[in-house]
């Protein structure tokens, strides 16, 4: 008799064990899919925050331009708003980034401002080289003494050197 319940109970047990298996590899896939999912929707998530805090930036940062340019031809908001066609309320939106300002009103800000345009795009990614050379380094370098600025060109060259490793590394 207890043969015979060790005989039949031996595929019970083990088809008790390989349910078990099963149930653990089936929670372990559906945990590893759950984790999977919320890290792609908190990444997705951080990467829409970011996305949206830089363009805030970006805004911010063109109409302190703006109003830095505004300061020096000496108008007030409301002057430069009638100039270019808006209200002195769109103006102080703008200069305090609430509102995007629009290609054509840039344009026309630039105009009367008389600015270049890269002039509102610097501190952004879309500003030329040149701008930035002539606008920023430039008056920097101007300030440096010699030892200085000998210094300066060996780092720029350091720098060059690596811009053309890290090409060539992405051509190979």
């Amino acid at each position: 008799m207890k043969l015979v319940l060790k005989i039949l109970a031996l595929p019970v047990l083990f088809v008790v064990k390989v349910i078990c298996i099963l149930g653990n590899l089936l929670t372990n896939v559906v945990s590893y899919v759950i984790g999977l999912l919320l890290l792609v929707i908190g990444g997705s998530a951080i990467y829409c925050i970011v996305k949206a805090l830089w363009q805030s930036l970006l805004i911010l940062v063109v109409g302190q331009r703006i109003r830095a340019a505004r300061l020096e031809k000496g108008y007030s908001q409301a002057d430069l708003g009638a100039l270019v066609g808006c209200s002195n309320n769109h103006m102080s939106h703008v200069e305090v980034g609430q509102t995007k300002v629009s290609l054509a009103m840039l344009l026309k800000l630039a105009f009367v401002l008389e600015k270049n345009f890269d002039y509102f795009l610097l501190d952004t990614p879309y500003a030329k080289c040149d701008s930035i050379i002539d606008n920023e380094i430039a008056a920097k370098l101007k300030k440096c003494n010699v030892t200085t600025l000998i210094t300066v060109g060996k780092l720029i060259d350091v720098l060059i050197d690596q811009q053309e490793m890290i090409k060539k590394a992405e051509l190979d």
